[in-house]
């Protein structure tokens, strides 16, 4: 932390990260990879529907 810093823009950005996880949360069903996608098979090893 430093006197100079400028956190102004926080609640901002707070609020878009609280859209977009609301936007998920209330969604009918969990977004998909893309084909060809790293971390799509560690997601399909979770068991994750």
């Amino acid at each position: 932390m430093r006197p100079d810093w400028d956190f102004a823009g926080f609640p901002v950005l707070g609020r878009f990260a609280l859209d977009v996880a609301r936007e998920l949360a209330d969604a009918d069903r969990l977004p998909t990879w893309n084909p060809g996608d790293e971390f799509r098979p560690a997601r399909e090893k979770s068991g994750v529907k």
